[in-house]
């Protein structure tokens, strides 16, 4: 009988994409602020948090009927969880310039933008490496 084992790290991996592209929307965003253009880009960054939480469904469905999973359960979750907070924190902050209806944002913005995407890039770069935990001689300098 072949088992078809789902890939949590995959998962894992895919979920800190979204966050590296739903940070870089964020970043261009507040580059060249312009409240009026908000509207737009506020269904394209729901639809990477959507995305993610699709992923964050399909870690949990996979968990419910698994007996083996390659980290422990409990681990799983909480790393799904925190990475979909991730993508949440992401969106909240346009949602908040929008809903505030926000004239004008500090220059300081466009630094902090800049942080949440390196974040959001050396997390992805680490999960890459996740699957490969055992042996990997990088993943504890990418985790640092």
């Amino acid at each position: 009988m072949k088992k078809n084992k789902f890939d949590y790290f995959g998962a894992f991996e895919k979920m800190a994409e979204y966050s590296c592209m739903a940070s870089e929307m964020l970043g261009k965003i507040l580059a060249d602020y312009d409240l009026g253009s908000l509207p737009d880009y506020v269904p394209k960054m729901h639809k990477f948090e959507h995305d993610a939480d699709i992923v964050l469904h399909d870690i949990h469905e996979h968990l419910a009927n698994e007996f083996i999973t390659p980290i422990e359960r409990v681990d799983i979750i909480h790393m799904a969880k925190d990475l979909d907070d991730v993508n949440d924190h992401i969106e909240d902050v346009l949602l908040h310039l929008y809903m505030y209806n926000l004239q004008d944002i500090p220059k300081e913005a466009d630094a902090m933008a800049a942080i949440i995407n390196k974040s959001c890039l050396s997390l992805h770069s680490a999960l890459k490496e996740f699957s490969n935990f055992k042996k990997s001689r990088s993943i504890g300098s990418l985790i640092i």
